[in-house]
């Protein structure tokens, strides 16, 4: 449709560019008016010759549509913007052939000699063409938005691996692996879905244990623990453990499915004002050739009448080649040109369109035009939960400190020094001495702490895909960890789902996780552990414990 109305405009704008090109500039410029106006033998001057041959395939060619259109109108008595179009190019058409024709008759002498005739050629080819090309647009506004409707359709996969079915009665029944079409999937069937692939539809999972990214339906961007039991949901992806799912619900009924009809439907919905403006359009043009007609009637009583004697005498119609009955149809003519590109009936659906489309490219999904047209008025938006609104890309954003044994073990300072006799509620080294050295003896080996704390992490980190664990490498690239000291290679690594990840770095044990991951492996927690953890997750934050050799550090 877009490479339709792209060369029906290319065509159009071809003949009538020139036409304008030839009427407005080239016939008033004193270098070229001579050659455009010299008339031949017949009357008819090369600016009419030209224009007339040029305007005729844009008139019926790139105009044959809306004749066409016309025509159903006609039967079906609904008249809209295509019988108006067509209603208004030819008569600003039919207008300029008489035009030429009156001036080659009063030329030959059957008019006495009287002025010539201006011809509007350029009119209607130029009118015809900027119809085509805001049909081209509002077209190209169509794709954009099918395109966000198709990018939705291509987050679910388009095969799965299925290894068994559980049949009514509640037997399973396993069969070889192998792949099917997402479209012959039925309800009870069980998938294997492996780490890395999406999964296919709807369902539970059977057995296994994984996280899967569901961003796309939620909008936050860490991973949700899925174990037996859990729902999944078609078109999330499976991260890190191979799991299988029974499916539960196929086609039309998935999740995705609803988004894709929730956005196709805001599409189609129409706002109030768009309910006005059917409406009016659907009145417009009976009432433009009503106003046509009567601005005829008007004008040809005021002419010939004796109410402007004394007045038109001083208008220069007559030297134009007009008389008190031609004047009049020129302005007839005028009003159904000027109405025929009406925006009411292109503006407000392709704005409804193109909008929607647009929320869906990223991620909003407005549940119809009324929505869209009310979000003028927000003053306020009120989130129902933490991570709706967020980068998508978690950072490190605070460090706490639970203990100085880091330090005091790695650079024998720290527990026994006089400066870091004590800790904070948080575990923090707090400050006895006042002066300005034990304030910096202080701060150094904070960071020398965190320096450490990051490096134990990060090298357990650094092969994994989760997005905490990219941002635990980009904080310590920020400290400078892993440039001027490489990170180790790790031993014995282990990632556990919904808890954390547990390694050995250097000879210590390490693990990184929740507090899953502290009560599964018996961490000895540090005091004011859990009021670190709570104090970050009240601001909003994921918190992340790191414990080295069984006893949490930071968090």
């Amino acid at each position: 449709e877009i490479r339709e109305w792209r060369y029906q405009f290319l065509f159009a704008i071809a003949f009538a560019l020139p036409v304008f090109m030839i009427s407005m500039v080239l016939s008033r410029l004193p270098s070229t008016e001579g050659y455009f106006m010299e008339m031949n033998s017949r009357g008819v001057s090369r600016e009419e010759i030209w224009t007339w041959i040029l305007a005729t395939p844009v008139q019926f060619i790139s105009g044959a549509r809306f004749y066409r259109d016309s025509r159903h109108s006609l039967k079906t008595k609904k008249l809209g913007m295509s019988f108006l179009i067509a209603m208004g190019t030819t008569a600003a058409y039919v207008y300029s052939v008489s035009a030429v024709l009156y001036n080659a008759w009063n030329y030959n002498g059957g008019g006495g000699g009287r002025p010539r005739l201006m011809q509007s050629f350029e009119s209607s080819s130029m009118l015809i063409a900027f119809v085509l090309l805001g049909k081209y647009l509002e077209a190209n506004a169509k794709s954009q938005t099918s395109n966000a409707v198709s990018k939705l359709a291509e987050m679910a996969p388009d095969s799965a691996t299925l290894i068994g079915t559980i049949s009514s009665d509640g037997k399973i029944y396993s069969v070889l692996e192998r792949t099917l079409p997402l479209v012959l999937l039925q309800r009870g069937d069980i998938l294997l879905v492996r780490p890395g692939e999406k999964i296919p539809t709807d369902g539970k999972v059977k057995s296994g244990s994984s996280s899967a990214d569901e961003s796309m339906l939620t909008g936050e961007s860490l991973p949700v623990s899925k174990s037996e039991g859990d729902a999944v949901i078609g078109g999330t992806i499976n991260l890190n453990g191979a799991i299988q799912i029974v499916v539960e619900k196929v086609g039309e009924d998935t999740a995705l499915a609803q988004i894709i009809r929730l956005v196709e439907t805001a599409q189609s919905s129409k706002t109030h004002i768009q309910e006005v403006a059917d409406r009016i359009a659907a009145k417009f043009t009976p009432f433009v050739i009503a106003v046509s007609v009567t601005t005829y009637v008007v004008w040809a009583l005021i002419l010939n009448t004796s109410i402007l004697d004394g007045i038109k005498d001083d208008w220069p119609y007559r030297e134009q080649g007009f008389n008190d009955w031609t004047l009049p149809l020129l302005f007839s003519i005028s009003v159904l040109v000027i109405a025929c590109p009406c925006a009411l009936g292109l503006a407000t659906p392709t704005a409804v369109m193109v909008g929607t489309g647009i929320g869906a490219r990223l991620g909003i999904l407005i549940r119809g035009g009324e929505p869209l047209e009310l979000a003028k008025d927000i003053t306020a938006v009120v989130m129902d939960k933490t991570g709706t609104i967020t980068r998508g890309t978690p950072v490190v954003h605070d460090v706490l400190l639970l203990s100085d044994r880091l330090y005091s073990k790695e650079d024998g300072a720290g527990g026994k020094d006089s400066c870091c006799q004590g800790k904070s509620a948080g575990g923090v080294p707090f400050v006895r001495k006042s002066s300005n050295s034990a304030v910096r003896a202080v701060l150094d080996a904070r960071q020398k702490v965190i320096a450490k704390i990051m490096y134990y992490a990060a090298c357990a980190e650094q092969n994994s895909e989760h997005p905490i664990a990219k941002a635990i490498l980009t904080k310590a690239n920020d400290l400078g960890v892993g440039i001027s000291q490489p990170l180790e290679a790790v031993q014995n690594f282990e990632a556990e789902v919904g808890k954390g990840v547990k390694c050995t770095v250097d000879g210590r044990d390490i693990h990184i996780g929740n507090r899953r991951c502290l009560t599964a492996n018996g961490i000895t927690t540090t005091p004011g552990t859990f009021d670190a953890m709570e104090y970050l997750e009240n601001m909003g934050q994921t918190a992340v414990v790191v414990s080295v050799d069984g006893r949490s550090e930071a968090v």
